[in-house]
């Protein structure tokens, strides 16, 4: 025994076992950065935070350990010559990652519409074919007609990302892409970073997709509490499906996950969002078009607000498992805007603003809806078997249900309804209420197996159908439907991983208008009068085959 300066005494024994133990930590530490090292200057292809993952996971390092060595690698890294790059103390790791699709594409498109326009019967107006002429034999179209556009091409998609980790669970990333702003889009295009080759070998533009920050405020074993800001995609933030948000587009705002392990195989989740989807300036009184005898401004910007409730479940133990949850999104001050942006007998653009729109809406000519929406969704994983060609081939139900409680009350400062077609929106002049039930969405479908590494595949297939007033058309799957509301049908893909880095995949994408009477009323009219839409606006039917090759990195 040895005395301390308190008179208590610390067994000698205890003493040798504690630098024993110091030892023994430094070895290990030691042990692992030559490891790693050697493996990571030999192969600098290779990620080295993989390689320290391999060793934290088989209990060669703690996660702690595991940090310090990450961090120690970029500080040898830093001083070779291959590594010349200044890096703050503060920086644990960097990751540079992307991918190059190559697309080849078969797209069909037809309008029909038949005798009338579901307005008391009156007779069908002339259309506007691809070639810019009016119907067939002049302005008098035949009792049924149709506008084909058939289209094969070859496109690519682009991108590249960074990710940097900093002390205190800091995360800063951002992802560059092809903006899609050739032949098939516009520029800065939401919803697809698609490029379509056969534009005279111009340029093509590259966006920012993403740049947020992310911070993991507390974690511990079973409580997480994440916090985003910035551009960031919607299915890092929420549990979702690209029938709501297509799996390209970056909204904008700030979001909050918080996850919680109640019991060994049961974690609650909540998610939040705070998104701004339309920035314009405040309008004094007398500066827009005026009708009724009052002057229009935008009150505010819009918002999408909203959260959900999740939980997650292991049935039984790598086998079974299922994930549901429910939210509420709402697309606030959207009436201010629309209205800011249009009067019962025409058009005014103020300030850039853009309204929401469903019904098919595409262009300046549309009336802005009102959007709050309930949604529910989930999925079943099951693995049944653990030997033989479908060993550990996981077979996943899943579906998304969509709800617009707001469909069809739009209405000006005054309390009378906006968008009138004959004064009487959202009623046709029969006195029917055209969008009584077209204000929901779901799709249901299967999935089987997994592709992630060489050899892997997956087959993914379900049904969808989207009613007109369901969901705002800006934001939702830019393919299914060709991007429109007012569509059903199915989509079937097929993926194989010829390498962990490269897979190829095809998909077919068969869909139909739903309600002809919709297209029809709703329409690209510049007036918002009782005429169709240019007949090359508004898809009927569409038909899509895609075949993808793609690597990443």
């Amino acid at each position: 025994m040895r005395a301390t300066a308190e008179g208590a005494a610390i067994p000698l024994k205890a003493n040798k076992n504690k630098r024993k133990i110091e030892q023994m930590k430094k070895m290990k530490l030691a042990v692992g950065l030559m490891a790693i090292t050697a493996m990571a200057f030999s192969a600098m292809a290779q990620d080295s935070g993989a390689l320290v993952d391999q060793l934290v996971k088989k209990g060669v390092l703690s996660d702690q350990e595991g940090e310090e060595v990450r961090a120690e690698l970029l500080k040898e890294f830093s001083k070779t010559s291959a590594g010349k790059v200044n890096l703050s103390d503060s920086v644990k790791s960097i990751k540079l990652s992307g991918d190059l699709r190559l697309r080849y594409e078969y797209r069909k498109t037809e309008n029909s519409y038949p005798v009338g326009d579901g307005i008391g019967g009156s007779p069908a107006p002339t259309a506007t074919f691809n070639t810019g002429t009016t119907g067939v034999g002049g302005n008098t179209p035949p009792n049924a007609y149709q506008n084909v556009a058939e289209q094969s091409h070859t496109r690519y998609r682009l991108r590249f990302g960074l990710t940097t980790k900093f002390a205190k669970d800091v995360e800063f990333g951002f992802r560059l892409a092809t903006s899609g702003n050739n032949t098939m889009g516009a520029a800065g295009n939401a919803t697809s970073s698609n490029m379509t080759l056969g534009d005279g070998f111009m340029k093509d533009s590259i966006g920012i997709e993403t740049a947020y920050l992310k911070w993991n405020a507390y974690k511990d074993s079973d409580v997480k509490l994440t916090v985003l800001g910035g551009k960031f995609y919607a299915n890092d933030a929420i549990y979702t499906s690209n029938m709501l948000w297509d799996g390209d587009i970056g909204v904008e705002g700030t979001a909050q996950k918080f996850s919680w392990k109640v019991l060994p195989k049961t974690e609650l989740f909540i998610n939040t969002l705070q998104l701004v989807y339309n920035n314009v300036n405040e309008m004094a009184v007398g500066t827009t078009a005026t009708d009724i005898g009052h002057s229009w401004r935008v009150e505010d910007d819009g918002y999408i607000l909203g959260g959900q409730l999740g939980v997650k479940h292991e049935f039984i133990e790598k086998t079974l498992s299922g994930k549901v949850a429910g939210g509420y999104w709402m697309y606030t001050n959207e009436q201010d805007i629309a209205n800011a942006n249009q009067s019962p007998t025409g058009w005014t653009w103020n300030n850039g603003a853009v309204p929401l729109r469903g019904g098919n809406a595409v262009g300046s000519g549309n009336i802005g809806m009102e959007f709050a929406l309930i949604d529910v969704l989930g999925e079943v994983e099951y693995i049944p078997f653990k030997d033989g060609v479908l060993a550990n081939v996981p077979f996943t139900v899943f579906g998304h249900y969509v709800l617009n409680t707001e469909a069809g009350f739009e209405s000006d400062q005054s309390g009378r309804q906006i968008g009138a077609i004959d004064g009487n929106w959202p009623y046709n002049s029969v006195g029917d209420n055209i969008i009584a039930d077209e204000n929901y969405a779901f799709r249901a479908g299967m999935k089987v197996g997994h592709a992630k590494k060489k050899g892997q595949w997956e087959l993914n297939g379900y049904y969808e159908m989207v009613k007109s007033d369901a969901l705002p058309d800006q934001f939702n799957d830019s393919d299914n439907g060709n991007g429109f509301t007012n569509h059903e049908g199915i989509t079937l893909e097929a993926t194989y991983m010829l390498q962990d880095y490269w897979s190829v995949g095809v998909a077919l994408k068969e869909y139909d208008w739903l309600n002809p009477t919709e297209n029809n009323i709703i329409g690209n009219s510049s007036t918002l009068t009782q005429t169709r839409p240019t007949a090359n606006n508004i898809a009927s039917q569409s038909r899509y085959i895609q075949v993808d090759t793609s690597v990443k990195f």
